[in-house]
Order: C-alpha cells, then sequence, then structure tokens
C-alpha cells in the first residue's frame, strides 16, 4: 500500500477562440499534454490540453479538444489534486501521444 500524492494542481486564468486557449496568469502548477479543464470555470465538461503551441506549460497559447469562445478571462484549474482512494487501475489505453485512459475500479 503506497501513499496517494497529489501533482502540484494547475490554476491561473486563460481565454478561448475556437481550440486555442490562451493563458494569460499562472497562480500555480503547470499547464500539461492531457490536462482536464475544470468545467466550473466556463470550459465545457470534458475540455482538454492536447498540445502546446507558444505555452510550454506555463502563459501562451495551447490547444483544446473542443471548440468555444471564453471571454473575458476565466479563473482556470486542472483535476489534478483528484485521489480516489484504494482504486485499482483496472485498464489503461494510450489514446494519443501523451494521453492515456485509465480506469479504475473500486
Amino acid at each position: 500500500t503506497s501513499t496517494s500524492v497529489p501533482a502540484p494542481a494547475f490554476s491561473g486564468t486563460a481565454t478561448c477562440s475556437t481550440t486555442t486557449m490562451t493563458v494569460a496568469t499562472v497562480v500555480s502548477g503547470q499547464v500539461y499534454i492531457g490536462m482536464p479543464v475544470n468545467a466550473a470555470s466556463g470550459f465545457p465538461a470534458g475540455t482538454v490540453v492536447t498540445a502546446f503551441g507558444t505555452g510550454v506549460g506555463g502563459t501562451g497559447t495551447y490547444t483544446i479538444n473542443t471548440s468555444q469562445t471564453v471571454s473575458p478571462a476565466v479563473a482556470i484549474t486542472d483535476a489534478a489534486d483528484l485521489i480516489v482512494p484504494n482504486a485499482i487501475v483496472s485498464r489503461f489505453d494510450v489514446a494519443a501521444p501523451g494521453l492515456a485512459v485509465i480506469t479504475l475500479t473500486n
């Protein structure tokens, strides 16, 4: 049994035009490929960072998987701090380079 330690969560502000998300400020953490963008921020549920643009973890542009318009800038976070206690990885699939789909059972 090992202790689950969450990765530092991303927190910052961003706008979006079509599939280009522009991160204007970073409060903590880094943007990463595969990062889910918290739906409470104004982005639709299921929004995920799919590629770096001019940003490589901090401010700059990123490609996301859904086309949308988000303006003015909204606070965004990722879900890196979510822990599922006593979960077992039952399936692990590589969906695309840098993006994995992990199925958990409890």
